[in-house]
């Protein structure tokens, strides 16, 4: 059995994200350390009801700096069959709601062998250099063109997007472009309104959410048969969006989508938030 399908639904469960156009482009400079509130969450993911993955997600806010790590591994019954693991991370500038990323690097892993490799970083003057190992047409993708990339957001700066947007505007309604490097789509948001969830044994969370349906439109770079029916990727998710702490951007407490592989559903399971100081490396570049 092959373990692509499990892993590009997992990823698109978590790619999400709101309209919202990049920060003016300023230059950013290395620091060595900047104090940050760091949001520490940890999920556990579910596949036709056995867990399936547990991944967590470190972000880090700063005044004027952001910065988030993501890891997910296959566990429970799945990891009997199948060794996969996904580690990412984004660094860049943030103003008030609006986020500019300087560098994103996702790499994939099987049997703790590097297998994909994505380093994207995004220059002053709204260009883009991305890395991308294997290159796309020795998997049968389409290479994508540079006026599709312009003014585009790395799939976790998307998701804090997502979380300051939902908390500032108080509604889901929106639209906003992604490349990951290798695909191009836009995420259309809809409001469903505000839900109550319970805790329970699979949920951390106990609270009012809002629900956010989110649908993704395939652009360009998806493998061959991608864009059909058959489609390794949702058409849609839904999002349950709450605030763990006041004063801090919502954070996605449930997530819900089915698949033909089965019905993926990911919980919140626990949650740290704490102040420390940060090392952040990234630079915004001056491009040509």
């Amino acid at each position: 059995m092959t373990y692509s399908p499990l892993r590009n639904s997992v990823l698109g469960l978590l790619g999400l994200a709101f309209l919202a156009t990049p920060a003016a482009a300023e230059q950013l400079a290395p620091s060595d350390t900047v104090q940050a509130t760091v949001m520490d969450l940890k999920y556990e993911i579910y596949a036709g009801g056995m867990l399936a993955l547990v991944v967590k997600m470190e972000t880090a806010l700063g005044a004027e700096r952001y910065r988030t790590l993501f890891k997910a591994e296959i566990a429970g019954p799945y990891s009997w069959f199948m060794d996969f693991a996904v580690k990412s991370q984004v660094e860049g500038l943030r103003a008030d709601s609006v986020l500019q990323p300087a560098s994103f690097v996702t790499e994939s892993y099987k049997k703790d062998k590097l297998k994909r490799r994505v380093e994207i970083s995004y220059l002053a003057d709204g260009t883009l250099l991305t890395s991308v190992d294997p290159e796309p047409k020795k998997e049968n993708r389409d290479e994508i063109p540079e006026s599709l990339q312009l003014g585009t957001f790395d799939p976790l700066s998307a998701v804090l997007m997502l979380t300051q947007a939902a908390a500032l505007q108080g509604s889901c309604e929106s639209v906003v472009p992604v490349f990951d490097g290798r695909r191009r789509f836009d995420l259309t948001a809809e409001d469903l309104g505000s839900e109550r969830i319970d805790s329970s044994r699979y949920q951390a969370f106990e609270g009012d959410a809002r629900h956010c349906l989110v649908k993704f439109e395939r652009l360009s770079g998806h493998k061959k048969g991608d864009m059909g029916v058959e489609s390794s990727y949702p058409d849609n998710i839904s999002v349950f969006l709450g605030q763990v702490e006041s004063g801090l951007p919502f954070v996605p407490v449930r997530m819900e989508m089915d698949h033909k592989y089965g019905a993926l559903r990911a919980h919140l399971v626990d949650v740290d938030i704490h102040e420390k100081p940060v090392a952040l490396e990234a630079e915004l570049h001056e491009g040509e």
